[in-house]
């Protein structure tokens, strides 16, 4: 009876650990988004550098790194992303966030943001990805 107890306690505790950690990582994310979304709405593309994570060619950077706006083809993906966003913001009234899910790969977490005008959605995936415990933009699907 006594290892029933202890197992269901440390169960309890961890599920309790699991599920503040992903409350905390919804926040984060939602803050993220909410700040990408402006910056690009005002065209400010450069300063999301802290937030979208690096995903060209180069395997040992991708997702574990920021965009460097020193090398040209960096800049330029970093700003197609941004005019990305900006178009979806740009036909939409407004937008929601529909869902959070964990990916295969427990470092990456799917947002399904749900953009509306008028009677007409566009549902988009953004990926996200941790990185030096904060959550960044890797892709938009």
């Amino acid at each position: 009876m006594k290892r029933f107890i202890i197992i269901f306690i440390t169960f309890f505790i961890t599920a309790n650990i699991l599920f503040a950690q992903t409350t905390e990582d919804k926040n984060l994310i939602k803050k993220n988004i909410t700040k990408i979304f402006t910056l690009c709405s005002k065209e400010n593309f450069e300063q999301t550098v802290k937030l979208i994570a690096y995903n060209g060619q180069d395997s040992k950077r991708k997702y574990k790194d920021f965009f460097n706006l020193k090398v040209r083809k960096e800049k330029s993906a970093l700003i197609r992303a941004g005019k990305k966003i900006k178009a979806l913001l740009k036909i939409s009234d407004k937008y929601d966030i529909i869902t959070y899910k964990t990916s295969k790969n427990p470092n990456i977490i799917e947002v399904s943001v749900q953009f509306k005008s008028g009677t007409q959605t566009i549902v988009t995936t953004f990926e996200f990805t941790k990185l030096k415990k904060n959550w960044l933009l890797a892709e938009i699907n």
